[in-house]
């Protein structure tokens, strides 16, 4: 009965399910469970740990937030990421790569083949023939951030031309990760 709507309250779902509104009235175990969902809707479920989230605080967490230990007794914040942003404090996302791996790896075999070293900063990034080949047909995986089939079908659709183009993109699909960058 509850509506398939992303986000949906407990709330929203009686005003938009005439057959749950119903229920809710009629059915005093209906109303008892809805009741008791209300109280439990928002709450967090589970403690859970980013691999690569670290936040970083003016003076030490245990002044600021409540701290405890993950089962890897690595020491970590009781609150989940939007309390602790709201708290001021900063949450950054510290990523390892396999593509970095990959790309050093190359380079090595690059030099070690030609003996000498390929200059990254020498690769233009306005290569007209890469943003069509790569970019506008969406051959983009492995490349962090634009692997998902979401995105592809952005790249697709918009047919990036810049880096600038591909970080509006970007900003654009993850809004909520861009704003707390």
């Amino acid at each position: 009965m509850v509506p398939a709507t992303i986000g949906v309250t407990i709330t929203k779902a009686l005003q938009d399910s005439p057959q749950m509104q119903e229920a809710y009235d009629k059915e005093p175990q209906v109303r008892e469970l809805v009741d008791t969902a209300r109280k439990l809707e928002g709450l967090v479920r589970g403690a859970g740990l980013h691999a690569a989230g670290v936040v970083i605080a003016p003076q030490p967490l245990t002044e600021l937030v409540p701290v405890c230990r993950s089962k890897n007794d690595e020491i970590v914040t009781a609150y989940d990421m939007k309390a602790v942003e709201k708290l001021g404090l900063l949450k950054m996302d510290f990523l390892g790569l396999t593509t970095l791996t990959v790309i050093d790896d190359a380079l090595k075999l690059i030099e070690r083949k030609r003996g000498s070293a390929l200059d990254m900063s020498l690769i233009p990034l306005d290569d007209a023939e890469t943003y069509e080949k790569v970019f506008h047909r969406a051959l983009t995986s492995g490349v962090f951030q634009f692997e998902s089939g979401g995105m592809r079908d952005v790249l697709r659709r918009y047919k990036p031309v810049s880096v600038e183009d591909l970080t509006a993109l970007n900003a654009l699909y993850r809004p909520a990760r861009s704003r707390a960058a």
